[in-house]
């Protein structure tokens, strides 16, 4: 599942993943914007069938709170 969100992220903030690991968040990796963390809601609810809460996206910024977002709403 981890290597499968870092594939997500990768792909939909345009970085290698190399770039991405356990502790990347939006506030270290600067191409993971307001506009860029929707699409990276839409594409993780995309792939893992599941809805992000609203209530959960302001906490979604990072590697670590999306796996465990995924975790809990699987």
């Amino acid at each position: 599942m981890q290597l499968q969100l870092i594939s997500i992220l990768s792909n939909t903030l345009g970085i290698s993943i190399e770039q991405i690991n356990i502790n990347s968040s939006s506030e270290n990796i600067k191409q993971w914007d307001s506009l860029k963390h929707m699409n990276v809601i839409f594409a993780v609810e995309d792939e893992f069938n599941i809805i992000v809460p609203d209530e959960q996206l302001a906490n979604s910024t990072s590697v670590k709170s999306l796996l465990q977002i995924i975790n809990d709403t699987k």
